[in-house]
């Protein structure tokens, strides 16, 4: 199971100097062992609509809850008991 920064992901967005690493990750990790925070997915949201780039948001949503299997934690910042 992997917990996925929003950096991560962002690199792979953006196609940024590290996107083939990303890559080749998300290549050779099921789907389903994915985790992304709702908080990294509301930032990513954020980020790629001041940069206008809604269409590849949607395009990130499509592949990770409807091609995909990526499961969305919520975080909290309630202390666990």
């Amino acid at each position: 199971m992997y917990l996925l920064d929003t950096n991560i992901w962002l690199e792979r967005l953006l196609d940024q100097g590290r996107s083939g690493e990303v890559d080749t990750f998300l290549s050779s990790v099921p789907s389903d062992r994915l985790f992304i925070t709702d908080f990294s997915l509301h930032s990513i949201g954020v980020i790629l609509g001041r940069l206008g780039c809604m269409p590849a948001f949607c395009g990130f949503i499509e592949d990770l809850f409807i091609d995909g299997s990526v499961t969305v934690e919520r975080s909290s910042m309630k202390p666990q008991k």
